[in-house]
């Protein structure tokens, strides 16, 4: 009589003897992903592995182990500071049964389970210290689907930076602030210049992230600014003086140029604002290289009419009182 338990528990011994043969470089899991900051370990019912058959970057990726139903198999390591957590994901599972959970200290971010292919992922971290990153795939009682497993790819760390910084704006001076239901922030992974750009903070329609400064006097304005999006409730709204005068959606996912004339004398506020969906960053706004060029003041004509007013009265009286002085 053929005994299916022991049948599964080989069956599991197999697919992992083939996939590791697959991974013909011997990589470790923080060679594989690239991360040499912090160890990468791993543990649950089964261990997660280095595997080549299945990749986003065509070499190797690491595929999370053969687990049994009620149990577990994750993968942690950690990150320094605030930044830009980003790695690809892939998943084969029984649909809304077994799961893969990406998890920030301890606390679920996002999962994914069923058969979706790979997708890119990126979540930024907010507050300094370290910071626990974890993968863990789940199985439920009982049932299974695909390949029953889940894989990660490209996994990357990136520091933010200042707000003034990805926006090029040392040596301008002005004063950025931001707000809304999410901060926006200075980041590495997407920009036009200097190798950062702002990008907007994650927000779920019909919340909304806005950044603003002010300038002074006459001059012109100008920036570039990109939309990463795939849905048409995403929006990005440009306002000048408190009037809307450009707006960007998913159609615009290259990085266009925007200049506008300023011609009061006194404060002009400039704000950004973006709507859209909660989509671990496919769904957000950048801008960079801001620049104000301030127009030179150029004296009134008024001005001019008094200059040439006080010099002729200067003439006049000068030319009287040569001539007396000659008598």
């Amino acid at each position: 009589m053929l005994d299916l338990k022991k049948f599964k528990i080989n069956l599991g011994v197999v697919v992992i003897f083939c996939l590791v043969i697959c991974n013909i470089n011997g990589k470790t899991l923080t060679q594989a992903l690239g991360y040499t900051t912090f160890p990468i370990n791993t543990g649950g019912g089964a261990k997660w592995f280095v595997q080549s058959m299945n990749t986003d970057n065509g070499e190797s990726a690491v595929r999370s182990g053969v687990c049994d139903h009620l149990e577990e198999s994750w993968m942690r390591t950690t990150v320094r500071g605030k930044g830009m957590v980003i790695f690809s994901w892939k998943v084969s599972s029984e649909k809304n049964s077994d799961y893969l959970n990406f998890n920030i200290d301890s606390r679920l971010i996002t999962r994914i389970s069923g058969s979706q292919e790979w997708r890119n992922i990126s979540y930024n971290i907010l507050s300094e210290g370290e910071h626990m990153i974890e993968w863990v795939y789940t199985k439920d009682k009982s049932g299974s689907y695909g390949e029953d497993c889940g894989y990660i790819d490209r996994f990357r760390f990136l520091e933010n930076v200042p707000l003034h910084e990805a926006l090029d704006l040392e040596t301008q001076g002005l004063t950025i602030r931001t707000g809304g239901d999410s901060n926006w922030f200075g980041q590495k992974l997407e920009f036009y210049y200097g190798g950062s750009a702002a990008r907007s903070g994650d927000c779920c329609y019909p919340e909304h992230s806005w950044i603003r400064t002010i300038v002074q006097g006459k001059g012109t304005v100008s920036f570039y600014w990109k939309i990463l999006s795939n849905n048409t409730y995403t929006r990005t709204f440009f306002y000048l003086d408190d009037h809307r005068v450009n707006v960007i959606n998913q159609t615009h996912k290259d990085w266009s140029y925007v200049s506008h004339k300023i011609s009061n004398e006194g404060n002009t506020p400039l704000e950004w604002i973006f709507r859209g969906l909660n989509n671990f960053g496919q769904d957000c706004v950048y801008v960079d290289k801001l620049t104000f060029n301030k127009t030179d003041t150029i004296p009134s004509t008024n001005n001019h009419h008094k200059l040439n007013l006080a010099f002729l009265v200067f003439f006049i009286l000068f030319t009287v009182l040569l001539e007396y002085y000659l008598e």
